[in-house]
């Protein structure tokens, strides 16, 4: 045998011997309800806890939770490697129904009648914490805040008759205070008080409530996967902080209730949420969604009721509900494939870089669809925004603080992206100024949207009142999107006869009513349709463009480097060359024979 063979075989045998080692160093838990903590965790013999087995699990290993619930609130203490990640699985059954089940909330089930407050105002017997969530059946109750609830103004809410007419900030006239509230608790002096709008008996329910905190919570960690999970009854049901935990991966799991699905902050980077279901589960009204309107219904009215209830007594201040919170995140986090739906905000994103927000399904919230912000005066850089369903939100996308992102880095690409409102509901895209100020230290943030399709709703676009002072929009780029909504832009007339407020606004299709006339910020290759719509209302479209749209090759090629308006421009962020076929590509998410990803079944 030669040297060479020889050291080849030896080669072989030290490699195989590294594999084995590696496979053999991975082990396989198993945890179930009707396990034990002391025993080994094995398919024979499993864990009781979740818990435990994130006590023990090394990179490399899986959990398997078999069905069940789990009434903990899991810790991961240690961290996967690349290539070795430690994976967390529940069990799904055939239909792809969610099997096991964390939820952390315990019952409530002792309730004494809280006279001393007002008729019909109950308060829990020997409940020793402040619950951050509690639910009926599974559903969300609305908690009145703690602030509220040290004054007098929190518990002249559980006073309120069954028939409590209100006129409040939002309301246009008067509403009963139960509408779209049905039932409320708040803590306060070591009680908790809970509240239906008829004085219903809550002994007679099935209440839970829970402490703060998360269902899991994943601090500093790294390369852990979690899937397969419902969870629920948690304030926050996945929360993943902290400048240590990257590559965390969150996938095909049900979340619900609570104040936020999943927290991305505090640093962690290069995380992704994917392919999840997540909802708020509301208990006072199964349908929120827009209610911005000129025509006030009993529905658009009990929609915006939830809005200001979130926003002025949860909050106060914010709309305090979250499918996915970004706030003061690190690089390269990634929201995608998920669908969020009937809650308060969908995707709310603060300081992050390199931020991939795609192909997610977001609709029937009483506030926003998508929020772009900055924490402590640093914005969203250089994030990305592409292929989303985004319709029956109040506000699709919202681009909020505009005038105050002091890092002078704030860039956002929006394209390929549906946005569809019932006619008359909602607006599409809001730019929000914080106030009249412009910050110091602060550029106007660099906004791209561009091949994006806009369908129904009041209006398309429209930015707070106060920017006209800070000299509008000046870096905001409106290029090859389709407007086919009543009205394509609402502002007053100093910001639609100001040539300079508003950057590149070109090549797009633009129907609908034209407010103050035509923008003097208006483009000479835009086609103008007014008093037209590519869709005509209804139900939601499909956004394909038929042979013969007027919207077809009526683009620019943004795929290589562009000159507009006297100065030059690179590729956008998102398109390929080839993106189009033709001469020149079609306005709009979709190109001629194409049709929308997120709408593929």
């Amino acid at each position: 045998m030669t040297l060479r063979c020889r050291l080849s075989i030896c080669l072989l045998a030290f490699f195989w011997d590294v594999c084995t080692m590696q496979l053999a160093s991975s082990a396989t838990y198993c945890v179930a309800p009707s396990g034990q903590d002391t025993n080994p965790g094995t398919a024979e013999r499993p864990f009781r806890t979740i818990q435990k087995a994130a006590d023990v699990v090394k990179p490399g290993d899986k959990v398997i939770v078999r069905a069940g619930v789990y009434p903990e609130s899991v810790v991961i203490k240690t961290s996967g490697e690349a290539g070795k990640p430690i994976v967390f699985e529940g069990e799904r059954g055939a239909k792809g129904e969610w099997k096991t089940i964390v939820d952390r909330s315990q019952p409530v089930t002792k309730w004494a009648a809280a006279l001393e407050i007002a008729p019909g105002v109950f308060k829990a017997v020997g409940l020793d914490f402040n619950p951050f969530s509690m639910t009926v059946n599974d559903k969300q109750l609305a908690r009145v805040s703690d602030r509220f609830m040290a004054e007098d103004k929190g518990i002249g809410y559980f006073k309120l008759p069954a028939v409590a007419m209100i006129k409040e900030e939002y309301l246009r006239g008067e509403m009963n205070f139960w509408d779209g509230v049905e039932g409320i608790y708040g803590h306060r002096a070591g009680v908790t008080y809970i509240r239906f709008r008829n004085g219903d008996d809550p002994n007679k329910m099935a209440i839970k409530a829970a402490t703060a905190g998360g269902g899991f919570a994943l601090t500093d960690k790294s390369h852990v996967v979690l899937r397969n999970f419902l969870i629920r009854g948690a304030q926050d049901s996945i929360v993943i902080e902290g400048p240590q935990a990257t590559h965390n991966v969150i996938e095909e799991n049900f979340m619900m209730n609570g104040h936020n699905r999943v927290v991305v902050a505090k640093g962690a980077s290069f995380n992704i949420i994917r392919n999840n279901e997540m909802t708020l589960n509301y208990y006072g009204y199964d349908s929120p969604g827009a209610w911005g309107t000129d025509k006030e219904t009993p529905h658009t009215a009990a929609r915006l009721h939830i809005y200001r209830v979130f926003k002025i007594i949860v909050g106060p201040g914010g709309s305090d509900d979250h499918g996915v919170l970004l706030r003061e995140g690190g690089d390269g986090n990634e929201v995608c494939g998920n669908h969020i739906f009937a809650g308060l905000i969908g995707v709310s994103c603060g300081r992050q870089s390199n931020l991939k927000i795609h192909h997610n399904v977001i609709h029937n919230m009483s506030s926003i669809g998508i929020l772009t912000s900055e924490d402590a005066g640093k914005g969203v850089h250089d994030g990305e925004f592409h292929d989303n369903l985004v319709y029956d939100c109040n506000i699709n996308l919202r681009i909020h603080h505009y005038n105050r992102a002091r890092d002078n880095q704030r860039r956002e690409f929006h394209y390929r992206n549906l946005f569809y409102q019932a006619d008359g509901l909602g607006c599409h895209i809001y730019v929000h100024w914080l106030d009249d100020k412009w910050y110091p230290d602060t550029e106007h943030p660099e906004i791209w949207l561009y091949h994006n399709s806009f369908a129904g709703g009041r209006y398309a676009m429209s930015p707070s009142g106060w920017s006209v002072k800070g000299g509008g929009l000046q870096r905001t780029h409106l290029l090859n999107n389709v407007f086919s909504s009543p009205m394509f832009f609402y502002s007053g007339v100093d910001f639609i006869g100001g040539k300079s407020m508003m950057g590149l606004c070109d090549y797009n299709w633009v129907g609908g009513v034209y407010h103050h006339g035509v923008p003097a910020w208006h483009g000479e290759h835009n086609v103008k349709a007014e008093g037209q719509r590519l869709w005509q209302p209804g139900n939601m479209p499909d956004f394909r463009l038929a042979k013969d749209s007027p919207s077809r090759a009526k683009g620019l090629d943004l795929s290589k480097p562009f000159t507009l308006g006297g100065k030059s421009y690179g590729p956008l962020a998102g398109l390929k060359p080839g993106y189009f076929a033709g001469d020149a590509p079609d306005c709009g998410a979709v190109q001629f024979g194409e049709t929308a990803t997120v709408l593929k079944p």
